[in-house]
Parts: structure tokens; sequence; C-alpha cells
């Protein structure tokens, strides 16, 4: 799965793959013992493949996280934040957010991505472990990383783009008009030759197309909104005109 990924990223952005730096299996080992958990065979294909990544170099791709096997010896040796003991460190985000793959008790079966807040004492400032929300970022390590790639890498390499809103009809938005929506965007736009990316979650639609990249994000508490980019500008006015006849959108942006 992460060797696909790889080829994908050096689809959208030639050179992407030359980029990488080789990570010998022992350095992956030292930092998996650092995690303190059993970790799945993705964890290990990940920092095989990224762990000693400088980020610079693969840009845009992932440039505000601090991810790789340095990364992950950061964090084990100074934790800013709680170490759960059913979920691995994976990266940071500039600003000082922490996520992680969920490994053991209830994400023991699907390992998603996850942040976590906790709750603070006010009279030392500290932590209090036992006081955690955790929140699913992604249901997987592949298909966070396959969204980072699409988003970063390829609609941004795309030269022509045009962002959309869905004109919001009146009355109460409901979880079931969402998928409706969303069925009526994948209709439309299969028929128009694109393909989902693999692994990505259900609700997660991103579709591609060798001249072509369409995504949309479904809410249910606001406006839809719609991405395209093309290799030329004739198909980006095309299909951003279809989405707006069959769909309600407008230009936005």
């Amino acid at each position: 799965m992460i060797g696909g990924l790889v080829d994908y990223c050096e689809r959208c952005a030639p050179g992407f793959a030359q980029a990488l730096r080789p990570t010998l299996p022992a350095d992956v080992d030292d930092v998996i013992r650092l995690t303190g958990v059993g970790v799945p065979a993705e964890y290990r294909a990940y920092l095989l493949a990224f762990g000693r990544a400088v980020p610079s170099a693969l840009a845009p791709f992932m440039t505000d996280f601090h991810f790789g096997c340095d990364a992950t010896e950061d964090f084990y040796r100074d934790p800013p934040v709680p170490v759960p003991d059913d979920a691995a460190f994976l990266w940071s985000i500039e600003g000082g957010s922490e996520m992680f793959l969920g490994v053991a008790g209830e994400w023991a079966d699907d390992h998603p991505v996850l942040s976590f807040s906790w709750g603070m004492d006010e009279a030392t400032g500290e932590y209090l472990p036992g006081e955690r929300m955790p929140f699913v970022v992604s249901g997987s390590l592949i298909a966070f990383l396959y969204g980072q790639a699409y988003s970063r890498l390829r609609q941004l390499g795309l030269p022509h783009r045009q962002r959309l809103r869905q004109n919001m009809a009146s009355g109460e938005r409901t979880a079931a008009d969402a998928v409706e929506r969303g069925r009526r965007f994948v209709a439309v736009i299969e028929r128009l030759g694109f393909e989902p990316l693999p692994f990505l979650d259900p609700d997660v639609l991103m579709y591609d197309r060798s001249d072509a990249a369409v995504s949309m994000v479904v809410s249910e508490s606001a406006e839809d909104s719609f991405y395209v980019a093309a290799t030329e500008a004739r198909e980006t006015s095309l299909i951003t005109e279809i989405l707006c006849d069959n769909l309600g959108a407008r230009r936005f942006g």
C-alpha cells in the first residue's frame, strides 16, 4: 500500500520518490520500540518509506508536519502531551497538535489516525491523562496519506483550478440529505470518467482522471464545497458548468 502511495506521489510530482531518503530497518525497529505498543505492519512500512524524509524536499506534501523517525524520537524523549498506551505517535503539526495511530483497545481492529484532547488541572496546569477525548481524523493511515497526496500534490499541481460552493436550500439539513448529495456528486463525476482514490474513507470524495481532479466536501451544517482542477482551462470550465447545472453549485473565490 505504501509503495502504491509513493508511486502515486511520483506521478503527481515527478522526482518525489527520488527525494525520499532510505531508512534502515534497524532504525525503524528502534523507533517502534519507543512507542511501547504493538504496531501494525502499515506503521512500519510508513516509517521505512518516510522515516528519513526531509519535508522541504517533498514540498508541498505535508510541509507543515514534523514526521518520521526523528519526530517520533523527539516526541517520546520529551512528550508534550500524555503518552497514549493504546496509540503510536505519527507526527505533530505546526502549532503544536499531535496525531497518533490507534493500535490497541477500541482501536485494535481498524487502526484510525487520531488526535486527543485532555482535561487540565486548573491549579497546576498539568494534563489529566484520565480525562482524554479522542477524535478520529481518518479511518486509516493510508487513507490520510493519500488524502494529503491528492490535496497537496495532485490538485495543486494542476494549473487551472476552481472552487465552488453549493447553493444552500432552505429548510433543515439532515444526515440523509448529505448522503444523497454525495451520491449525486459521485454519479455525475463518474459519468465523466473519474475514478475514486484508493483506500479513502467512504465519506471522503476525491476523484481523479488523467487530466483532472475533482473533490467534494459534504457538510450537514454548512454549504458543501467542491474543488476542480485540470490541465486545461477549458476542461476546468466545462466540469465547473456540469457541477453547477447538476448539483446546484456556484463559483466561489
